[in-house]
């Protein structure tokens, strides 16, 4: 499911100032995010040589009530892409469109609804609990390939 691209981004993380000093000072790692809304699934969001998005986005996640951000502040990261599901591939939309279609098949045969896109509330920005798109891309049972575990 996955290509392997051997080239770099510049991805940017937004967060809580303190957290961030903490992971820099390698006294702490970086929290996977575990939501049911979360975008692409489990795993650590970085904006793509976006510094302010992940600034926008640490900004506005400040403003909610049961926000973990007092402080906004951005890490920046050199990542290798290697194995990664490319969005901007024909290949992978076609995979994402089979993968909906058969969680929507599974929701018809079980009665139940699909899981839905919704806003939190917080503005113009695009802040969203994407449970829907969490949930196709889980249907797949995607696995990391570096650490079978996850």
């Amino acid at each position: 499911m996955y290509s392997n691209r051997t080239s770099f981004i510049y991805g940017f993380h937004g967060l809580d100032e303190t957290i961030a000093y903490k992971i820099l000072n390698k006294k702490e790692n970086f929290e996977k995010s575990q939501n049911s809304y979360d975008w692409l699934g489990e795993g650590v969001y970085f904006w793509e040589n976006n510094l302010s998005r992940a600034e926008q986005y640490a900004i506005e996640d400040s403003k909610r009530s049961d926000t973990k951000i007092e402080t906004p502040f951005v890490l920046g990261a050199v990542i290798d892409l290697g194995n990664c599901l490319d969005l901007l591939d024909q290949k992978y939309l076609k995979f994402l469109k089979a993968a909906y279609n058969s969680l929507n098949d599974a929701a018809i045969l079980e009665g139940k609804p699909l899981p839905e896109n919704k806003n939190f509330n917080s503005g113009d920005f695009d802040f969203k609990k994407r449970e829907l798109d969490c949930a196709v891309i889980r249907v797949n049972g995607y696995q990391n390939p570096h650490n079978p575990g996850e």
